[in-house]
């Protein structure tokens, strides 16, 4: 009698089992299908952290087609953010500049124009570096930076003999600094005019 009771057992024993495997599995796949996404951008966040940027992108294209938002955009800002942490501005200028509308990417990429701006003006590259504060106009004091660079540019034509063109770049600089002293300076040399406002207004 014992033996038959254990006979009926195990098959039900294996039933349960076998429906809660299934069970299991049914639940487990709906659970990735409706979480997958999610589960993409953590795997992507992770893989930015360590700094993995191919496998933190192609994590994050997986994440935003799989329902979530603006994955691969964080990842991107993420990555562009390092650059600019190690001082390769110009790498990372080029994409926070894919990110309009995204955060502050806009801002940034302003403080990386800035930044390559600082080191041409470091190396004495004035006309780049005039070029670069201009176009990054209304971060930091760039428009002041970039009168700067255009005051030693200014010093540089004089240094090189050519009064006319020290003259005009002065003269352009209106009231930064003592540029229009130095301006009627050179335009009383240049005019043999003793009164600097008329020479002024002959060199002109």
């Amino acid at each position: 009698m014992e033996q038959t009771k254990k006979r009926f057992k195990s098959p039900a024993i294996g039933m349960i089992l076998i429906a809660a495997f299934v069970l299991g599995a049914l639940f487990a796949f709906y659970f990735w299908s409706t979480h997958r996404g999610g589960i993409y951008a953590r795997r992507a966040a992770d893989a930015a952290a360590g700094q993995n940027w191919e496998r933190a992108m192609t994590l994050a294209e997986k994440a935003d087609r799989n329902g979530e938002t603006d994955t691969v955009k964080a990842v991107t800002y993420a990555h562009a953010s390092a650059l600019f942490q190690s001082g390769s501005y110009s790498e990372a200028k080029e994409l926070f500049s894919g990110l309009k509308g995204y955060e502050d990417a806009e801002k940034r990429v302003l403080a990386c124009a800035y930044a390559l701006a600082e080191q041409a003006q470091a190396a004495g590259d004035y006309e780049t570096a005039r070029d670069g504060f201009l176009s990054s106009g209304g971060y930091l004091d760039a428009l002041t930076r970039a009168d700067r660079c255009r005051y030693a540019i200014a010093e540089q034509l004089l240094a090189n003999g050519d009064d006319s063109g020290a003259f005009a770049a002065f003269l352009e600089l209106g009231a930064f600094e003592d540029a229009n002293d130095r301006a009627a300076e050179i335009a009383v040399r240049l005019t043999g005019e003793t009164d600097k406002a008329l020479a002024l207004l002959y060199a002109q």
